[in-house]
């Protein structure tokens, strides 16, 4: 799969799809080009955003975000067993082609999130916000 191929079937799967908080904020695709090998190397990418380098910052697996957005249950109805099937088709897919695959939190209440991978020598992935008070 090239960039370009994989860049346009995210978008296919983000369209439309919410990150649910207190707000609901859509999904953005982000690209740092040139940018794997400092790809863990917080203070660089959160300059790069325009975010503050001292800012709270919190790891974590896309399995851990998606916990309640990918996994369905017994109560769901029909409207919230299609959003379960389209975060689980994002979570697989963003695993099955990006390598390092890793989630940052930036913030306390104002969240903001990266999903992010490599992808040949570039970043690729997501960037949404949350509201948690």
């Amino acid at each position: 799969m090239t960039k370009d191929e994989l860049l346009a079937e995210l978008q296919k799967k983000i369209d439309g799809l919410y990150f649910p908080s207190e707000s609901d904020f859509p999904f953005e695709i982000i690209v740092w080009e040139n940018f794997a090998n400092d790809m863990f190397n917080a203070e660089k990418w959160l300059e790069r955003e325009g975010l503050a380098t001292n800012a709270p910052l919190e790891n974590a697996t896309i399995e851990y975000l998606f916990r309640n957005l990918a996994v369905e249950q017994e109560w769901h109805d029909d409207v919230q067993r299609e959003q379960v099937a389209r975060f689980k088709a994002l979570q697989d897919f963003l695993q099955a082609n990006l390598s390092d695959l890793t989630v940052y939190r930036v913030g306390k209440i104002n969240v903001t999130i990266f999903i992010i991978g490599k992808f040949g020598n570039d970043v690729v992935g997501l960037k949404t916000e949350a509201v948690e008070t």
